[in-house]
């Protein structure tokens, strides 16, 4: 299940990023660049916060579905999720700078659809046709039946409308977590996932070009070994960094956390950082870790389930910001 405490950065290029630790609120969030403050003064401030009334009933809760160039999609949801089970979204495209705000028509799902297992979300931009898109990847078990479907929705802002496509999802998307962020990079959106009946093998991270509208696989880092148990807890979130892919492998003691780099056409995993689990305050095992803004001093910022924190490689070193 999704939480409503979530960050996104607010596009490729900037240093700012949304965080939403409230049940109704953006902070909108900044990096202090001023370079005679003290080591343990945070390295952000919070810049801006919006009230996001558009919401309705007392038990709405936001989540992020993804951003884009300085556009932050959401929707709400009630404490138990029961909106997102039944199909009911109210989902909205928001300039957090204007606080203007485009409400998306309802997706229709036929009640022939049945019991909905898993939804996964993702908001982007088609270079091709220069427009944004939302993405809703659904399965289900259909009435009277045992066998779980596959279908996808996807929203253009250019034509208003929702399209359903079935059975194109990569099955290996059942297991995603969906605690685990998905990302939009260089025209395409990510999720990882694994084989949910080996342990002992590497994630897989599954792209949708939103031009062709094609799914693809990209392997993740030989080094990074799958624990089942581990991973139904998100363990293996996405993010970016340095406007790279990243990866990060919090499964164990150590925290490693990788980006995919292309050098001259060939793209390779490197480890950007090994952290220590007991420097805190990562202790459980259990919450994604979610990388958000490397700097060029050697701090990493990232999100901890309701809490901003940053890690210092130099120092060896971290606080909550």
């Amino acid at each position: 299940m999704q939480t409503s405490s979530s960050s996104t950065r607010t596009s490729d290029t900037s240093d700012l990023f949304l965080f939403v630790p409230d049940r109704d609120k953006l902070y909108f969030v900044e990096y202090n660049e001023d370079e005679n403050r003290r080591e343990d003064r945070p390295i952000i401030r919070i810049s801006k916060r919006t009230i996001v009334n558009y919401f309705k009933g007392f038990w709405n809760e936001l989540l992020v579905l993804g951003s884009c160039s300085g556009l932050v999609c959401l929707t709400s949801t009630d404490r138990y999720c029961l909106l997102i089970r039944c199909g009911r979204l109210n989902i909205h495209i928001v300039n957090p700078i204007t606080e203007e705000h485009f409400q998306l028509p309802n997706s229709v799902i036929p009640e022939s659809c049945g019991t909905i297992t898993k939804r996964l979300y993702g908001f982007g931009f088609d270079v091709c046709k220069k427009e944004y898109k939302v993405v809703i990847l659904l399965f289900y078990v259909p009435r009277k039946s045992k066998t779980i479907m596959s279908e996808m929705e996807m929203f253009s802002v250019g034509c208003n409308a929702w399209r359903r496509t079935t059975g194109i999802v990569p099955t290996i998307l059942r297991n995603t977590s969906e605690e685990s962020s998905h990302v939009f990079l260089n025209g395409s959106l990510h999720w990882v996932s694994v084989n949910s009946k080996s342990s002992g093998v590497a994630p897989l991270i599954v792209s949708l070009d939103l031009g062709r509208e094609e799914f693809g696989v990209i392997q993740t880092p030989k080094s990074v070994v799958v624990n089942l148990d581990k991973y139904i807890h998100g363990c293996y979130p996405l993010g970016m960094l340095q406007k790279c892919l990243s990866l990060v492998d919090s499964s164990l003691d150590f925290i490693d956390i990788w980006v995919m780099k292309n050098d001259n056409g060939m793209k390779n995993w490197i480890k950007l950082f090994s952290i220590q689990r007991r420097l805190g305050p990562f202790l459980a095992y259990h919450s994604p870790l979610v990388p958000i803004k490397y700097q060029k001093n050697s701090e990493i910022l990232l999100r901890y389930k309701d809490k901003l924190v940053t890690y210092n490689a130099d120092s060896n070193t971290s606080f909550s910001v």
